[in-house]
Order: C-alpha cells, then structure tokens, then sequence
C-alpha cells in the first residue's frame, strides 16, 4: 500500500474508543521575582480541549513544539489527570477505572514514543521484550510465545533471529518497528503515535509511515498520530487537528484542512512542510 491510501475513503465507526471532554491541563511554574522571592505563574498547557478517535479510523493531532498536543495525549492515556474536563475510554472516566478496567484499557490502548530506544529495556534482547508482554497480557509462555515473537517480528519487517539480539544493534528505523511490534502484541484497538518518525531519516520516515498505514488497515486500527509536520499526517489522517497556544485552532476532514486550512497556523504549518519537500511513496 501506497502513503495516501490511508482509510480516506471509508467512514469513521461511530464506537468512541478514546475522547477528551472539555480538558484544562495547568502547570505552576517559578520565577524569580524583584527581591529574589519565588512566585507562581500560572501556565495551561492545554486549555478546554475536545477530541475524540472512534475505532478504526486515523486522527492527526499536529502543532508545533510546545502547543500542549504531548499533554493532550498525556491526558488521554490517563498518565495525567486534567484540572477540569475529563478523559474517557469507552465512554468510561479512565480517572476512575476499577483495576481489571485500568489493565482493559491498557491493553487495548498502545503508545509508540518518538525515541523507541528510551522506552526498549537495553539489557533485554528484544525476544525478551516482546515475550515479557506477550506472557502477561496474553497468557502464553514456551514455544507459543516464541511463535508469536516470531510472527510480530515478521509483522513488522524485521526477521526472525532479530529476537536474538539487543536495541543497541539495531537503528534507529528498526527500534521503531520493535517499538511497534511491542504495542501490536497485545492486539491493541487503537496506538498513540507521539512524533513516531521525526527523529529518523526522511527515507526510513517514510518506510515507518507506509508500516503503520498497511498495519491500521490490516487489524483495523485506530491510530491517534501526534506529529509537529503537517506532511507527515497529510498521508494517513482520516481526520486532523490543529493545536495552538493549547487550544485546537482547527478541525475537520483531512482533505478539507490541508486544502483549504482557515487559521494561520495551520497555513504556517502546511507551508514549513512545502518548504521540506516532502514526498512519501
């Protein structure tokens, strides 16, 4: 499959997956003050912010650094409680999940970070990464494990003797596709991409991208795709929203955004990626 084949034309399900109502994220920060005294200086990261991904369709959440999307989706993968508002999976307050709904949430919902090598164990080979989840979340051990090692290896590119070695061997594009084959192990509804392919090389960004658009379509997918460059979103994006200052400036079907964006931050944005020449096979 071809980057821009990405789910554009079928419809988005009308099951929620994961939505945030109305959130407010504020931070106190310090600064020093005529006489060397501390005082607080309220900062909101994210400010009344709604935003949802229903199953099976592709949501680009893009701005620039600094314009609260890392916190919104910190937010709505409950590793930080919002101030007001609230974050829900499946309809359900995810800041109130008993412990068997907080583990169902966890498996279902997957994050792959933008450093893949920070989030690998380096004293772990990867088959042992990858059998670590696979023996909690689905119960399988011995030579079923080792098979289903195999089988998300091969998922995601990588051979088979890969398990065998060590994050420290691989690059940065391969570390990304184990990254992904760790989240996929659980058999997840829907990942949170957080800037997955802006620190690799153009060509590998593009052989990631394609990845994980024949992997949403294969399994059926959600995907929430954080992304500071409108030109990486433009290839799987069903749907895209644009934050600003912590707000989301802008929001709708992909194909009406990128053609015809209405706040200057969307039109900054589409056109540092005109600037970056980018092109996706």
């Amino acid at each position: 499959m071809k980057a821009g084949e990405s789910g554009q034309t079928r419809s988005p399900a009308t099951d929620c997956v994961l939505r945030a109502e109305n959130v407010t994220r504020r931070y106190e920060r310090g600064r020093a003050g005529p006489i060397r005294a501390r005082k607080s200086e309220g900062f909101e990261a994210v400010h009344g912010v709604d935003l949802s991904v229903h199953a099976g369709e592709t949501v680009g959440l893009v701005g620039r650094s600094g314009s609260g999307k890392s916190t919104l989706a910190r937010l709505m993968l409950g590793l930080e409680e919002p101030d007001s508002g609230k974050a829900t999976w499946r309809g359900r307050d995810i800041a109130h999940l008993d412990r068997d709904s907080t583990l169902a949430f966890r498996r279902e919902v997957q994050v792959v970070f933008q450093d893949p090598y920070g989030s690998l164990n380096p004293r772990h080979t990867v088959g042992k990464a990858l059998q670590e989840v696979i023996s909690f979340h689905r119960d399988a051990a011995g030579a079923e494990a080792q098979r289903s090692v195999r089988d998300l290896l091969s998922l995601v590119g990588l051979p088979p003797e890969s398990a065998r070695s060590y994050p420290h061997e691989f690059s940065g594009g391969q570390r990304q596709r184990i990254a992904i084959a760790r989240a996929l192990a659980v058999e997840p509804g829907l990942i949170v991409a957080d800037e997955p392919v802006s620190a690799l090389d153009v060509s590998v960004q593009a052989q990631i991208l394609n990845l994980l658009i024949d992997l949403r379509e294969r399994f059926d997918m959600a995907l929430l795709l954080i992304a500071h460059d409108l030109s990486v979103v433009r290839h799987l994006a069903s749907r895209v929203a644009v934050m600003h200052d912590g707000r989301i400036v802008e929001h709708g079907p992909a194909s009406d955004v990128l053609s015809a964006p209405r706040h200057p931050a969307t039109r900054e944005l589409l056109a540092f990626a005109s600037t970056r020449g980018r092109s996706f096979p």
